[in-house]
């Protein structure tokens, strides 16, 4: 069973024609063993968007990556 929960806006504020770095470190409780936690943003160069996964490690999870613009994403 996946469990969704709300991300903030990915923000930074790269110069034009630039990435900027991300990461997003948070836990996970739930009643069900997770061993996965799956994310997904919009991407300008990439029509279906970026999904991610990270592993579930002592309810610990982390991405990493990078944005050309804030976006809004799904975790």
């Amino acid at each position: 069973m996946l469990t969704n929960f709300p991300v903030p806006t990915l923000q930074s504020t790269p110069a034009d024609g630039q990435n900027e770095s991300f990461n997003i470190i948070d836990k996970i409780n739930t009643i069900r063993k997770q061993e996965k936690a799956f994310l997904w943003y919009p991407d300008p160069d990439n029509l279906a968007g970026v999904r991610d996964s990270a592993v579930v490690k002592n309810v610990e999870f982390v991405f990493k990556g990078t944005i050309t613009v804030p976006e809004r994403a799904i975790l």
